[in-house]
């Protein structure tokens, strides 16, 4: 049966003199060591509302969202408006941003990973993308994704050695992206090439420019017709499941990187357009596009048909609480007791903020307080001695290291799911209350009541010494007279 789909595959594929069959392979994102891995990071759908129609499917990315993907930019184009479009096209730059040397404490993979790709949806169908991702040598390679089914260039045999191509960093690229076959998507690559050994270290070898092609057979649902495509282009860092939620690095980047001239219509089998027209702000989707998520580590500048994005991460900020030990209070019946614990941000960069969200006991609500690097606050809060006893009063400090993701547990600030929110890091405050009993009666007045009132209950008052102050109890008396 494997022989037989690798045959199926290979007929789909066009004859071209530096054509490249693509047959499913496991490239790593060390670029020049392959593995048996696929790189695994998620990548963000179109808006299906585009559709206007009920097409609701469990993987479905429905608004202008951040859905722990890594931030990116997203601009996409509206079937409505462009008609017909089976193709697309455009010239990329590709910076020199290698993926980070820190990894993922679960995959062992890079925790960021530049990603700039093409691709979208279709009614009723499977979504798709098309396009490059960065190793961490800064070496970009070449996949498509189809049905959720990854597919790379494949690896070459020369003289008995295994090779793989990647993309020389700081260089521009010609795409092309089209259906050539009812559920195939082909993508063209015009590009300086180098080669490298899989498996042995050594320096990749340029191979020049020159055109490659590979498809993927699972695109299902989408016709060389064109109709109900939804096209996407799209700039991302990358981040792995575990950490897709974390933002912040301290000193990650993914600036440079561009689209220019995109072009929608329509091709052939082969590729070669028919018809088609610059990509321009009256055929993209007005519904809450172009996105940036978030705005404050995704910078864009989207002039159609080009697009030019750069990506910094946040820094991380450093949360501290002084004082550490449980703090004991202590008071008598009835009073107020204060106090007060100092927050600090220890971190040495101004911009790695920590941010609270939480409301202290007796306090005022700290809505998305920020502390700056090397900055405290002082937070007072107070609870009240209603009753006489020692009680456990903890409370919790909900803050942000600058991070990004859901919240932690039932009772932390929760938004809409797919919405910016802050990582709920969890500080227990742990208070012992002392409400002491230092109650003494003092002379009893009753107020005037006379002897014909022996017998009855009536209002009265006692009065009690509290702490250098008087406390007034209302209480209802009975008079028994004397034996």
């Amino acid at each position: 049966m494997k022989k037989l789909l690798s045959l199926l595959l290979t007929l789909m594929f066009f004859s071209c003199s530096n054509q490249i069959l693509l047959m499913s392979t496991t490239e790593n994102l060390g670029a020049i060591l392959v593995t048996d891995n696929l790189p695994t990071f998620k990548t963000v759908d179109i808006d299906q509302s585009v559709f206007n129609k009920n097409d609701v499917r469990s993987n479905s990315n429905v608004g202008c969202t951040f859905d722990n993907s890594g931030p990116y930019n997203r601009v996409q184009s509206d079937p409505n408006l462009t008609g017909n479009a089976n193709a697309i096209s455009s010239t990329l730059f590709l910076p020199n941003a290698p993926a980070s040397k820190e990894t993922d404490s679960n995959t062992g993979k890079s925790k960021y990973t530049p990603n700039i790709y093409t691709g979208g949806g279709v009614y009723g169908g499977a979504f798709i993308d098309a396009g490059f991702f960065s190793d961490q040598n800064g070496l970009w390679a070449a996949y498509i994704s189809a049905g959720g089914n990854y597919l790379t260039l494949p690896k070459e045999t020369i003289n008995g050695k295994i090779y793989t191509h990647r993309i020389k960093p700081g260089t521009s690229v010609s795409i092309k992206v089209w259906v050539s076959a009812n559920d195939t998507i082909s993508f063209s690559i015009t590009a300086d090439w180098v080669r490298a050994e899989v498996g042995v270290s050594g320096t990749p070898v340029s191979v020049g420019v020159s055109t490659r092609v590979f498809s993927n057979p699972n695109a299902t649902g989408w016709k060389p017709s064109g109709e109900n495509i939804a096209w996407k282009f799209m700039t991302s860092v990358a981040i792995q499941p575990a950490d897709a939620g974390d933002l912040t690095t301290g000193d990650y980047s993914f600036n440079g990187s561009s689209w220019s001239s995109i072009k929608l219509g329509m091709a052939d089998a082969s590729g070669k357009f028919l018809s088609s027209t610059p990509f321009t702000p009256s055929l993209q989707f007005q519904n809450g596009t172009p996105c940036v998520k978030p705005s404050d580590v995704v910078s864009a500048s989207i002039n159609l048909p080009n697009i030019s994005v750069n990506i910094k991460l946040r820094v991380r900020g450093q949360y501290a609480r002084t004082p550490k030990d449980i703090l004991e209070l202590s008071g008598y019946f009835g009073d107020t007791i204060k106090s007060k614990i100092n927050v600090a941000n220890t971190s040495s960069k101004t911009d790695g903020l920590v941010t609270l969200n939480f409301t202290p006991p007796g306090g005022t609500a700290l809505t998305a307080k920020q502390i700056t690097g090397g900055k405290n606050l002082d937070i007072p809060f107070s609870y009240k001695c209603d009753s006489v006893g020692n009680f456990d009063k903890p409370f919790r400090v909900i803050y942000s290291e600058n991070g990004t993701a859901t919240a932690i547990d039932l009772g932390d600030p929760v938004s809409p799911a797919g919405s910016i929110k802050y990582v709920a890091g969890k500080d227990i405050v742990k208070v012992l209350l002392k409400c002491l009993n230092d109650l003494e009666y003092t002379p009893l007045t009753y107020n005037g009541l006379s002897a014909a009132l022996i017998g009855t209950s009536n209002a009265g008052k006692i009065t009690f010494t509290n702490k250098a102050k008087k406390v007034t109890y209302l209480i209802s008396c009975t008079y028994v007279p004397d034996a």
